[in-house]
């Protein structure tokens, strides 16, 4: 068994982002002509990954877990979103 961890509490500190900013409700009334500019219809799920191009992002995954989920939903959209820094 390996230990990376110290036995005892463990403290999680966020990263800082204010989550209300990406509120759906927010953009509730754009929503048609954001989903319009990138040629996605309304009745489609969308699943996305932001951050950084780096591969510690996990891209590699979610690559491979879009490709088994479009097999399944096959009107489910894929979005990357980021550059590098």
């Amino acid at each position: 068994r390996v230990r990376m961890v110290p036995c005892g509490p463990v403290y999680h500190t966020g990263n800082g982002v204010r989550l209300d900013r990406f509120s759906p409700a927010q953009f509730a009334d754009r929503r048609a002509e954001l989903r319009a500019s990138f040629g996605i219809p309304v009745d489609a799920s969308v699943v996305t990954i932001m951050g950084r191009l780096v591969r510690e992002k996990g891209y590699r995954a979610f690559f491979e877990a879009a490709r088994g989920l479009a097999a399944v939903h096959p009107k489910a959209h894929f979005m990357v979103i980021g550059d590098t820094v």
